[in-house]
């Protein structure tokens, strides 16, 4: 009789705009978050976002959480601005919400 071996769950990414600051605030306590800087008509956002989403396959969701941050809403544009984060980028902020350099 076959050993069935459990199956990784699979991550769900973001499939709508976030306001990633209020994703921080908001999110879970003690876990390191990656946010994706996103403009969505921009070739090289949408390669990275779906290369990203690939790459958290491999990682337990409780260990990492994936925020979008999308340059064309005002509150995603504020979030890039006050980082300094040009439209193609991920940021990694530590499990209290403070970027890492």
């Amino acid at each position: 009789m076959k050993k069935q071996r459990n199956k990784p769950q699979k991550r769900k990414a973001q499939t709508k705009p976030v306001d990633a600051q209020t994703a921080l605030d908001t999110g879970r306590q003690g876990v390191p978050t990656s946010v994706q800087i996103h403009d969505p008509i921009c070739s090289l956002c949408t390669a990275l976002h779906k290369e990203t989403r690939k790459a958290l396959e491999g990682f337990d969701p409780t260990e990492l959480d994936y925020v979008v941050a999308n340059v064309k809403t005002d509150a995603g544009g504020a979030f890039a601005a006050r980082h300094c984060q040009p439209h193609v980028s991920l940021m990694l902020m530590d499990p209290d919400g403070h970027p890492v350099r």
